[in-house]
Parts: C-alpha cells; structure tokens; sequence
C-alpha cells in the first residue's frame, strides 16, 4: 500500500525522475574514465609503455610514443572528464532542486486538500498541531525518498556493476575481494535499517508532541502572561525536547557504529586488494600504472557499497515521516461517502426536526439522549442548560459537523445525509462565541464564504451590522489589514464583523453560540440590535446564558445532561420570562 501510494503520487514527475536517472547513468562512464590519466602518466609518460588501445583510433601513430605527446593526452583527458563531470553535476542538481520541490509541492497540496475535508471528529481526535506538523514536515520525505535515497541507490548499482566489471579485466582475484564483502553489508543494512526505522518513529512523535506544547503556550500567551506561569511552560517544553534529543542521541549512536562497521569492513577490503595487488606487480602479471588504475577503480567500487549501505537506513527514516504523512490519506473525508439529489437544490425553508437523537464522543461519552423536537420555518429556537447540557454538540449536528450515533436529522423534512454537505452548509450563517477572523483586510474577513460580493454588499452588510461607522474611520477602511485573528480590533468590532458576514450570506438558517458572552454589558447592548436585526425572517438558534440574547425568542429548549428537558413555547409564556424563572 505505501509503495502503490508512493508511486501514485510520483507520477506527474515520472519524466523529470527518469532525467534525473539518465544523468546519474551518465556519470557511470565519466567515474569509469577519471583514473585512466593516471595510468597513462606512469605507464606513457613516466614509462615506456604504449597508450591505452581506447585511445590508439584518437592519437595519430606517429606522436604516441613521444612522451610529451603523451603528457598532452593526459591533460587533455583529465580536463575533458572534469568538464564533463561538473556539467552533469550541474545539470542533475538543478534538476533534482525542481524535481523534489515539485514533488513536495504535489504531496502538501494533497494532504491540506484531505485535512480541510476530513470530519470534525477527526481533527478533535489528531489535534491541529500534529496534522500540520505532518504536512509541514512530514511531507518534504518524498523527495529525500526519491532525489537521495532511490535514483542514488540505483546509480550506485549501475556503478557497481560498471566498476566490477573493469576491475574484474584487469585483476579477477581483486574483483572477487570486493565481491565478497558485499554480502555482509547489505545484512548489517538491513539490520540497522530496522532499528533506525523504530527510533525515528519515536523520535517524529517526540517532535510532533513538543511542537504541541509550543503552539499552545504561544498561541495562550494572554493565559499564560495573566497566570505567570512562564517558567512552567519553559519547563514542560524543555522536559519534552529532552527526551526529543536523548531519543535522537540514540538514535546517532545506532547509525554511527553502523557506518563505523561500514568504514571498517570496506578498509578491510582495500587492504587485501593492495596486498593482491603488489604482489601481482612483484610477479610481473600486472604494471604498476594498472595497479594504481585498479586500486582508483577499487576505491569507486567501494563507493557504490557505501552509498548503498548508508541509504538503507537513512530510507527508513523518511519512509516513517511519509507513512505518518499518508495516514491522514487514511482518515475518509466527510464529502467521500455523500451523496444524493440535494447537491444543486434551492434554499431550504429553514423547518428543522430531530427524532430521538442520540450522540455519543469517541470516549463513549454521550452527549445527546433521545432528543426529538420540530420548529417550523423562521422560529427563533432559544437553547438553554448547564454546561455540558449538549446544546453546541446539538447544532454541531445540524452542520454536520457530527454525525448522529442514533435517530436522524431533517431539514425541510429531509435526513440531512440527502444533501450534500457543501449545499447543506451553505444555508447556515454561523456566530460563535469567539469571532473567528483571517489575518486579510476587512472586506475580506466579511465576503468569507461569498467571494463574488460587490463592494457595495460588503458595505450594506457592515451597515446592517453597525460595523461601517468604525470602519471607516480607520485609516484604510474596508481595505485595513485586521492582524492574525483580528488582533488590531476590539472585541466588539471583531463581533460586528462576525455578524457582517452573516448578513452577507444570507442563510436561511443562522446558529448563534453565546456571541455576546465573552463581551461587557455595554458592548452586548450595542450588538443585541444587529443580532436580532440578523435573525428576523430567518430560523435561528440561539444558545445563550445571558437572558437578553434570547428575549426575542419563539420557543425555548431546555437541555439537562444531554436530555430535553422542556419545549416551552411563547404562546404558553413569554419565553424571557420562563428562562428567568429557571435561571432563578
């Protein structure tokens, strides 16, 4: 399955990947070609020896026994192959940069793509922090996985093999030395491999968990400043990059005494070579300049087995962060198994029922308890209770957001599970307890989710939300950049914009979450007329503690420990009055 993924992912790039081999391939022959100057310089040009018969067709006879036609050829050679090497060099850096950037690029796409889309319940049960970490730096593996661990692997075969082959001319009992230490490393290789691979898995899970607490404190650092509790963050941060750096101290360890296993097997090797070697020279079945030439080529040869020793392990590594990264690939997206006719149906009235709801958390947990009501279209739903009562989980499930684990949803008397999602959530306008802003401008924060709005609507609907008037007295109006999470505004102006965006929208259906808790009593006077201004014509549900919010309200839910409790309705009694009652 990783290797199929692998290989799905890869194949916009098969061409570039195959450009990159080509020059690896190219660099066989240039390797094979280096040591020859030297051999001609001691057998040609220091000794009496003819030239090498690659070059008999390339020298003219009548100059190719002139020593200094000789020191010619070598430094024509020896310029040509380095020529030769740097451009290929080049050439495959600058193709391997794109490739692998390309390669990233394609795979953090895919991965942001499926994070938006996976279900709420997903991203509770992950956390935020890890499901970036894992597009942020899990993803870039793919490309040390194909630029630095696959072609090299493969070049360094080829390399091998070409290598092997000369080598094997020249000297088959030198040959046969290299040959037999070849085994032995790939065992070690495997073996460390699978030893590596198990403490990078911790160590990526160490780095995920420390980039959780960092995330948190910064991202609390009102919190954390408010309760001095400075040094403690410092504390479990350094705490859990302790453990990050012992981990991957051992981690060192196991990879060093491998590549000293390495070092020493492959010196071993060239020893025995050499002493093959001289006494080869002293039995006069090989000259001087082709021992020189056989150990340069003995030299590469071991370079191969290096590479591919070292690339093993360093594989399982990157193999660890890309199944990391795949297994969010793993995790269903909520659009995947939707289907239905309401895809491309005209809004929806807005009458909402629930018929013996139940819901229950991963932990078992459970929320909603055979809940069953009906409001017809355009009531404004008043939901009160303790906290932890299930009214959020309850509008939660008319998004969407959660699925039922019993009983059924219905919007204009149909299950919700007949739209699609993306047609369903475009008939709520939502307004949460804490507005949630984008670091863009502030046209930008209201036409969210409506990106073709004129200018003139944006305007309209900063009016109906009595946000224009402090807009446009700063000094870039609609176009002034609001800071990450609206951080530039004030709590109250960061709401308005809230409501601005629902107004924009449009929605038939508006879900208001305590939007003036977190707001003084000043503040929520000011927004109580903009968000009953909001909700007229609309069906709305308004979950609340503080009784103002709710005054206006058709019929009152009363939730207790997941259960309703109470449906009052305001023919029966004024529905403020009845909230106060049981708020007192």
């Amino acid at each position: 399955m990783f290797l199929k993924r692998l290989l799905e992912l890869a194949r916009p790039s098969y061409p570039h990947l195959v450009g990159i081999f080509l020059l690896g391939a190219i660099s066989v022959p240039i390797s094979m070609l280096m040591p020859l100057p030297l051999k001609i310089a001691v057998d040609s040009v220091i000794g009496n020896q003819p030239l090498p018969p690659i070059l008999n067709g390339l020298v003219p006879a009548s100059v190719a026994s002139s020593s200094t036609a000789n020191l010619i050829v070598v430094l024509v050679v020896l310029l040509g192959l380095a020529v030769l090497s740097n451009l290929q060099v080049l050439a495959s850096w600058l193709l391997q940069t794109y490739t692998g950037e390309r390669l990233v690029f394609e795979l953090r796409n895919r991965l942001f793509w499926h994070a938006q889309r996976l279900s709420l319940a997903s991203h509770d049960r992950r956390g935020v922090n890890d499901i970036a970490y894992r597009i942020q730096h899990d993803a870039p593996a793919i490309q040390f996985i194909f630029i630095q661990g696959i072609l090299p692997l493969v070049t360094a075969a080829l390399t091998f093999m070409g290598m092997f082959y000369v080598v094997a001319r020249i000297d088959r009992s030198i040959a046969v030395v290299a040959l037999v230490i070849s085994p032995a490393l790939m065992i070690a290789a495997r073996r460390s491999g699978y030893r590596v691979r198990r403490a990078w898995q911790d160590v990526k899970t160490l780095d995920s968990s420390a980039m959780l607490l960092m995330n948190e404190a910064l991202s609390s650092i009102r919190v954390v400043k408010a309760f001095n509790t400075e040094d403690f963050e410092d504390s479990r941060f350094r705490l859990r990059s302790r453990e990050r750096m012992k981990e991957q101290v051992r981690l060192a360890s196991i990879q060093a005494g491998y590549h000293l296993l390495i070092s020493f097997a492959i010196a071993a090797g060239s020893a025995a070579a050499l002493l093959i070697g001289i006494r080869h020279v002293q039995m006069g079945l090989v000259t001087l300049g082709s021992l020189l030439l056989v150990m340069a080529y003995v030299a590469q040869l071991y370079e191969p087995l290096r590479v591919i020793s070292s690339k093993i392990p360093d594989l399982q590594s990157w193999r660890v962060s890309l199944e990391r990264a795949f297994a969010l690939f793993e995790e269903n997206p909520e659009l995947g198994g939707i289907s239905g006719d309401g895809a491309n149906a005209a809004p929806v009235s807005g009458r909402v029922a629930l018929e013996n709801v139940n819901f229950d958390y991963a932990n078992g947990q459970r929320a909603l308890d055979g809940v069953s009501f009906s409001v017809p279209a355009g009531t404004k739903v008043a939901l009160i209770g303790p906290s932890g009562s299930g009214k959020t989980t309850l509008v939660n499930l008319l998004t969407r957001f959660y699925e039922p684990t019993r009983g059924c949803v219905l919007l204009d008397d149909v299950d919700l599970h007949s739209y699609s999602v993306t047609h369903l959530r475009q008939q709520f306008a939502v307004i949460g307890q804490e507005p949630v802003l984008f670091s863009a401008t502030i046209a930008d924060n209201i036409s969210y989710g409506r990106f073709d709005a004129s200018r003139e609507e944006i305007i309209e609907a900063a009016v109906a939300a009595h946000a224009h008037e402090f807009i446009v007295s700063l000094p870039r109006g609609y176009e002034t950049k609001i800071g990450e999470g609206g951080s530039r505004l004030s709590g109250g102006q960061r709401q308005r914009l809230s409501i601005a965006r629902a107004f924009l929208k449009n929605a038939p259906i508006l879900i208001l979450d305590e939007p003036t808790s977190a707001l003084d009593a000043a503040t929520e006077s000011e927004l109580l007329d903009s968000l009953h201004k909001v909700m007229q014509g609309r069906t709305a549900f308004v979950i609340a503690h503080r009784l103002n919010t709710i005054r206006d309200c058709d019929v009152l839910l009363i939730l207790e420990k997941g259960k309703l409790k109470e449906m009052r309705w305001r023919t029966e009694e004024p529905v403020f009055v009845a909230a106060e009652m049981l708020a007192q």
